[in-house]
């Protein structure tokens, strides 16, 4: 971007998130779609805009991607054989990958999501192309375990060094403040991966993980020697359900008064939350059922092929009646939402996103949509 200067994007403000930078369509590609190169990347930083806060802790995933190249560019090898090299294999690890493609399906949770009716299985969004640096692995909960035992012991599990102390030290202490409180937890400053929280007095440092249909939950306290790391395949209230369950643990742990009573009062809250939230997903489900009906065009007017050039070709396809849309290895099935309007409902994210196709005549397949603040022009009829 022009108004950056690259002398401030040093690696210290990369992985401390303060480099001032705004998302953009470099998360978008990395995180959701897999369809870049690092050429085309590299391009698109000049949608980047500065934020105006460089130095103060921001939260996106920008920092953590441009890491990722940096690692590449120093040691010659992508950063998902650096991880494995460096921190995977030396902590034992075994479990933990960044490549989707090595998981055998009968051996992984698969995702969730709350509607209507709970919660329901919904589409995997991983595969090899978006596992990106600021959030690629996944992996289970002996290897979790594995690493924050690394990390209560300085580098060491069962008595053997297998990282550096100055560098496991190094990421927990706090590089910069921050002031967020999410659940129980204080959020007071960030060290370099790891958020620094505060639950009832005692120093926690923790980070959650998000995708699609996925939660988790990973922790520890340093000065207690306590570490609890959760797992959800589901969304949505998941996260609030993860930090639930280990504040339970470490209530159980630190010896705190009727840890059992305060959990049952989260978790009758957490209900009550689950349920609004069904019943809202339903009300929206029947306010939408008003405004359907036939478009004002045949299905296949709208397929084709269109292009942005932040975030790239999305396409759209005629199957089984209905439409469906692909952006690289995202996809979805297409809900109208307003018929009159020609405005369509799609899940590229895994959070409900509109798509507004502009007016034109019947007969004719539309030149173009809004998606986000993102205008895509019709390229092509060959997705039909």
């Amino acid at each position: 971007h022009p108004d950056v200067s690259p002398a401030s994007l040093t690696l210290r403000r990369l992985v401390t998130l303060t480099h001032g930078l705004d998302d953009g369509p470099v998360v978008f590609r990395t995180a959701y779609t897999g369809d870049f190169s690092k050429e085309q990347l590299l391009e698109l930083l000049r949608y980047h805009p500065p934020t105006g806060r460089l130095g103060v802790f921001d939260y996106n995933n920008l920092g953590y991607n441009l890491a990722g190249f940096v690692l590449e560019a120093r040691y010659g090898r992508p950063w998902q054989e650096i991880v494995r090299r460096e921190v995977l294999d030396p902590v034992g690890m075994s479990g933990t990958t960044a490549y989707a493609s090595s998981l055998r399906a009968d051996e992984t949770a698969m995702p969730h999501e709350l509607g209507p009716a709970g919660y329901a299985r919904i589409r995997q969004g991983k595969s090899d192309a978006n596992m990106h640096a600021a959030g690629g692995h996944f992996s289970t909960m002996r290897d979790l375990g594995r690493y924050l035992a690394a990390h209560l012991g300085g580098g060491l599990v069962e008595g053997r060094r297998v990282l550096p102390r100055a560098a496991v030290l190094l990421t927990q202490g706090q590089q910069v403040a921050q002031d967020r409180t999410t659940g129980q937890l204080r959020r007071v400053g960030w060290g370099i991966g790891w958020d620094i929280s505060v639950y009832e007095g005692d120093r926690m440092l923790h980070r959650n993980g998000a995708f699609a249909g996925a939660r988790s939950f990973v922790s520890f306290m340093p000065e207690s020697g306590f570490g609890v790391a959760v797992q959800a395949n589901g969304g949505g209230l998941a996260a609030s359900t993860a930090e639930a369950l280990a504040t339970y643990v470490y209530d159980r742990l630190l010896g705190r008064p009727r840890p059992g009573e305060r959990h049952a009062a989260r978790v009758e809250a957490l209900d009550t939350r689950r349920a609004e939230a069904m019943a809202a997903a339903a009300r929206k489900r029947e306010e939408r059922r008003s405004r359907q009906g036939a478009l004002p065009r045949p299905l296949d007017r709208y397929a084709g092929v269109y292009e942005n050039p932040q975030l790239g070709r999305m396409e759209w396809r005629v199957v089984g009646g209905g439409l469906e849309v692909r952006m690289g290895v995202a996809g979805s099935t297409v809900e109208i939402d307003e018929a009159g309007a020609e405005r369509l409902a799609v899940r590229l994210t895994g959070g409900e996103e509109i798509v507004d196709f502009a007016a034109g005549p019947p007969g004719r397949s539309p030149s173009s949509f809004t998606y986000g603040d993102q205008t895509f022009t019709r390229v092509s009829d060959a997705a039909r």
